[in-house]
């Protein structure tokens, strides 16, 4: 539920004027890593949302948070599909 959420929220808050809903579809994706440590998609979309806010407020801290996000998405990443792991890399 919480990474449908975080999605929604990502897909609404790519659009120009609406970092708000990225920030909260960060706080959805964090939620779903709590309850889900081994969620490979939760921490995929994670660091998109981060490295999109990064890109979007031009502060680079959430560049070094996507970061991380996306090695522990790479550290869970047996087992996915081909189209999957070449958006993520």
């Amino acid at each position: 539920l919480y990474i449908d959420q975080g999605l929604a929220l990502f897909e609404y808050g790519s659009h120009d004027g609406h970092e708000k809903e990225l920030a909260l579809a960060s706080k959805r994706f964090k939620t779903a890593t709590t309850l889900e440590p081994t969620s490979f998609e939760a921490w995929h979309l994670w660091g998109n949302t981060l490295y999109f806010l990064g890109k979007k407020k031009e502060e680079p801290s959430y560049f070094s948070h996507a970061c991380k996000k996306y090695e522990k998405a790479i550290a869970l990443s047996e087992g996915q599909s081909a189209d999957i792991l070449s958006d993520l890399y």
